[in-house]
This record gives C-alpha cells, sequence and structure tokens, in this order.
C-alpha cells in the first residue's frame, strides 16, 4: 500500500524559490555578457557560482519532495524519497505516536520551507529522529524503533494507522533489516574523501585566482602584449591581449577534465585520483606563474 503526503504547498512554495533563483541565475549571467573584461566581471561572475550551486542545491530537494511516498506491506515501512530509502522492519516499530509529543534536544539538521521538512534530530532517549514530511512537526507522525524513529505525514493519519495496525497483525513474510539505502552515484565513498576534495578545492581556488587576476590587468593592458621574450629580455611572440584569457579556461579545462578522470578512476585505483586532482592543482599553480611574469612587465 503506498501513501503520498500531502505535497501541494511544498511544492508551490519550492517552484517559486526555484523561479526566483533562475531569475537571479540569469540576471547574474546576463551581466557578466554584458560587461567588458574587468573586475566588475570577475566579481559579477563570483556572484554567479554560489548562487549556482544553490540553484542546483534547491532542485536536489524539489525532487526528493516530489518523490516522497511511504509504502507499506507487510515486512516493513519504506520512506522513499528520490535519492535514498529508508526500511522500518515492522516488527521493529515499539509504537507510533504524534509529533505534539516530540521533544528533541537540537535543532533540526536538515532543510525545510512550508510543505516541505526533510533532516534529523536528537531525541532526549539519544536515538536519532528523520524527518522526511510535508507537514510541521506538531501534526506529523513519529514511528519509533529502539534505534530510530521517523517523522511522517501520511495524508490521513487515521487510514495510515489502520493499514499499520491489519499488517502487524498479520504478520511479516519475511526478514528486513533496518537500514537506509542511498542511491548508487551518492553512495560512491569518494564523497566522502576529506583529501581527494580538498586537491579539488585548492586547484578551483587557484583557478578562480587566474580569472581575478586576468580581469584585473585587463583593462590597463593595451590591445597587443608579448605572450613570450627570448634569452636576451626581447618579446618574440606578440598577440591580442584576448590570448590572456585563453590562460585562466585552458586551467578550467584542465579541472574539469582531472575531476572526471579522478571520480572515474576513484574505485579502482585510488592513488591514481589523488595525482589527478593534485595535478590538477599545480596546473593552476604553474599558469599562475606565468600570467604573473605575463601581466608583470607592464
Amino acid at each position: 500500500m503506498v501513501f503520498y503526503p500531502p505535497k501541494r504547498l511544498g511544492i508551490l512554495v519550492g517552484l517559486i524559490v526555484l523561479a526566483c533563483l533562475v531569475g537571479l541565475q540569469a540576471l547574474l549571467v546576463s551581466g557578466v555578457m554584458r560587461q567588458e573584461p574587468s573586475l566588475g566581471m570577475f566579481f559579477t561572475a563570483l556572484l554567479a557560482m554560489p548562487s549556482l550551486a544553490v540553484l542546483g542545491l534547491w532542485s536536489f530537494w524539489f525532487v526528493e519532495l516530489a518523490a516522497l511516498r511511504y509504502v507499506l506491506d507487510r515486512n516493513a515501512l519504506v520512506i522513499e524519497y528520490g535519492s535514498a530509502r529508508h526500511t522500518v522492519p515492522l516488527p521493529k516499530i515499539d509504537r507510533v505516536y504524534a509529533g505534539s509529543e516530540l521533544e528533541p534536544v537540537l535543532p533540526l539538521r536538515g532543510v525545510g520551507w512550508p510543505g516541505f521538512l526533510k533532516g534529523r534530530q536528537r531525541l532526549p532517549n539519544g536515538t536519532t529522529l528523520y524527518l522526511h514530511s510535508t507537514e510541521p512537526l506538531e501534526r506529523l507522525l513519529v514511528i519509533e524503533t529502539p534505534t530510530a524513529s521517523y517523522g511522517i505525514s501520511p495524508p490521513s493519519s487515521r487510514a495510515f494507522l489502520d493499514a499499520l495496525a491489519a499488517r502487524q497483525a498479520l504478520g511479516p513474510v519475511r526478514t528486513v533489516t533496518q537500514k537506509v539505502v542511498r542511491s548508487p552515484f551518492l553512495s560512491r565513498p569518494f564523497w566522502r574523501d576529506r583529501a581527494l576534495w580538498a586537491a579539488i578545492a585548492a586547484g578551483i581556488v587557484l583557478n578562480i585566482a587566474l580569472f581575478g587576476l586576468v580581469l584585473a590587468r585587463y583593462p590597463t593592458l593595451g590591445q597587443r602584449i608579448a605572450l613570450h621574450v627570448d634569452a636576451a629580455g626581447r618579446p618574440d611572440r606578440i598577440a591580442s591581449k584576448v590570448w590572456l584569457l585563453v590562460i585562466p579556461a585552458m586551467g578550467t579545462g584542465i579541472i574539469a577534465l582531472d575531476f572526471a578522470l579522478a571520480v572515474a578512476l576513484y574505485r579502482a585505483e585510488r592513488l591514481a585520483s589523488y595525482l589527478l586532482a593534485a595535478v590538477g592543482a599545480a596546473a593552476q599553480a604553474v599558469l599562475l606563474l606565468a600570467l604573473v611574469g605575463i601581466t608583470g612587465r607592464y
């Protein structure tokens, strides 16, 4: 039996915020496109990056809301929400009570807006409450087990409780384990590797510095500049200053390629993944030194 929580309010609010974020991103991107290469363009693009990250994260949560449902059979209650599912064996359920009885110890760690609540909280008995609901705390149902509790919001609490009692009375057909199963991509171990992400973050920061240096110096340079000098210090390669923009763009391409390869090789060759991430960061440092050398002549 499948129970779909009431989602109208959550989807409406989610869509409004999503539209605002898309509008903000479009405004920032158009601002970047309208400007000449300068520090103003750099800072506008810098604002667009976290805006894009927030847009992606909000879209992820919105999809989880749209996919949220509760599947109940004789063996377990399964809370499904797109990126993962919680399996709660019916024999493990000690009691079900109203959310108005809750006394969380810590604030919610997660996300919430009117019509959607997702996250976890610590309860006075030391267990964790996992929230996957479209109702506020005082109006949801809490499914309690010895090791964890789950906050849900079926469309009719009475109908859900009757269905739960009927299936508990029949008994399970097979034994299931209380667990959470995440999607294969999100459960891959590279997401939790701090060393790998530190190397990738270092490369990204250096690449941002590349763009910052180019755009800061760009308006002050002549139309043609020396990209290289010979041993005597005489320019032997003259080109349009537009070519300076190619250097940080090359750095971005290197980071993207190294990241893709590091993720692809992580399971089979973890050391190779670390080396790729480190090489990507080192390449940004080399490009930055080259850029400092070119612009330092003017």
